[in-house]
């Protein structure tokens, strides 16, 4: 190597070494801190571990967990996740971290947990979940002798602090009904027959029971309710609504757990909201088996407003009430009903669901259902039949509707009989017809029941 190549490579290392010196405290520096300036720590893991067993302690194979943040607004890297249990019933989440979660755990044939709130740290003991099993409840239905309903519809309703469990049925030649999958707890129970009604307020349920629970029906009270308008005119498509009067009244009738929003009509029409609508033609309801008590009425129709009133109500009574709506300009429609053969369906009792159309032919479900007649944007006939409406055809198979409010429908036509409701609450529909209703002219059109 020449003395001028050698110089020239001294010089470059020079430099270089320079360079190095210059750079290695700024190099240092981003070593030394790397994630205080760009990112937070990963959090410290806690991983959640526990079991699932049943009432006698034995592990509960088939459980499922789902574990989420109770707060979903709190920065966190573990939001939730789901886990199953071992041969031992043990489970182990192990991505956790330290916070407040909600548990819910399912396995086929038991009562599920829903929603169940615990805190979890580092230092917590492992959980241990006791899931119930699912038992036959069985009910024995009595007449009001005292002796057992047999083989008679009914509408059966349990209902706990967490859910509802609504039954149809026909009892057997005991006056048993079999109801399964029912989860222990304290039940209130609610009974609607032919003949009667019974409302017990609280009773115990474990999956060692095996005597039947006994409900003795009562007659209960009658409301018999004339709807018209000012004209005189029989009003129909009026809707009924019962609470009781007071929250006191609201347990005495359904025990501790009774709400004070129960709709006691709903209850004695056994969940039928097309039973609770004052009929055509003539606007009369009549509701049988109300439970004994005092409450608040109201009759409700769109476009007429609200009608209000209060009863004290026993065993055996029969109310009447004329309910006076004001006048209002309103439509009037005629349907002729058919059955499937084409032939009119004379002097028989029909069930009608009326569902308003927009102009595009779309079901209109955002208008406000308090609209006045005659029904610019904001009304519809919608009512708590959901636009049910109750009449009984002519000679000649026909019905007429009063009051309406000017529209588009889609009408849809079931078969009605007294009584009906227990048996088959939603009869078969048949094919809907549209129908435009306008204040003045005639309005008719067509319809059929299967």
């Amino acid at each position: 190597m020449t003395r001028a190549r050698f110089k020239g490579v001294l010089s470059f290392v020079k430099l270089r070494c320079s360079m190095f010196r210059r750079l290695l405290p700024l190099a240092l520096s981003f070593t030394a801190f790397p994630l205080v300036s760009y990112a937070q720590p990963l959090p410290d893991r806690a991983p959640i571990k526990g079991t699932v067993v049943d009432e006698a302690g034995r592990p509960v194979t088939s459980a499922v967990l789902t574990v989420r943040r109770q707060n979903d607004m709190t920065p966190t890297a573990f939001w939730g996740a789901e886990a199953r249990v071992d041969e031992s019933g043990r489970f182990v989440i192990p991505e956790a971290e330290e916070g407040s979660y909600f548990f819910n755990v399912d396995a086929p044939g038991f009562a599920s947990i829903a929603t169940m709130a615990f805190d979890w740290t580092a230092k917590s003991q492992p959980v241990r979940l006791q899931l119930s099993r699912l038992s036959r409840l069985t009910l024995r239905i009595l007449t009001s002798e005292g002796k057992p309903l047999v083989q008679a519809p009914v509408w059966i309703r349990l209902r706990d602090q967490n859910n509802q469990t609504p039954v149809r049925a026909v009892t057997n030649l005991s006056g048993e009904v079999v109801v399964p999958n029912i989860a222990p707890s304290s039940y209130s129970l609610i009974v609607v027959a032919q003949n009667g009604s019974a409302v017990q307020g609280a009773f115990a349920f474990n999956s060692a029971q095996k005597a039947p629970i006994e409900a003795r029906l009562r007659e209960g009270a009658t409301l018999r309710i004339s709807a018209k308008d000012a004209d005189g005119m029989p009003v129909g498509g009026a809707s009924l609504y019962m609470f009781a009067q007071t929250p006191e009244e609201a347990t005495r009738l359904a025990g501790d757990g009774g709400d004070p929003g129960e709709n006691w009509a709903l209850v004695a029409a056994a969940n039928a909201p097309q039973a609770l609508v004052s009929r055509d033609a003539d606007g009369t309801l009549e509701l049988k088996h109300i439970p004994a008590g005092k409450f608040s009425a109201r009759l409700t129709l769109p476009g007429f407003g609200l009608q209000t009133r209060e009863f004290s109500l026993a065993d055996g009574q029969i109310a009447e009430w004329k309910a006076d709506f004001p006048a209002r300009r309103s439509a009037k429609l005629s349907l002729l009903v058919r059955d499937a053969g084409g032939q009119p369906v004379a002097n028989a009792p029909v069930a009608l669901r009326l569902l308003p159309l927009a102009q595009n032919g779309t079901f209109d479900e955002g208008m406000n259902v308090m609209g006045d007649l005659p029904g610019g944007p904001d009304g519809n006939i919608a009512s708590s039949g959901m636009g049910a409406r109750i009449a009984m055809t002519d000679e000649s198979g026909r019905v007429n509707l009063f009051p309406l409010m000017a529209g588009n429908y889609r009408i849809f036509a079931s078969r009605w009989t007294e009584n009906g409701w227990l048996r088959a609450p939603v009869a078969p529909e048949g094919s809907p017809s549209d129908v435009v209703v306008s204040l003045t002219g005639s309005n008719t059109g067509v319809v059929q029941v299967p």
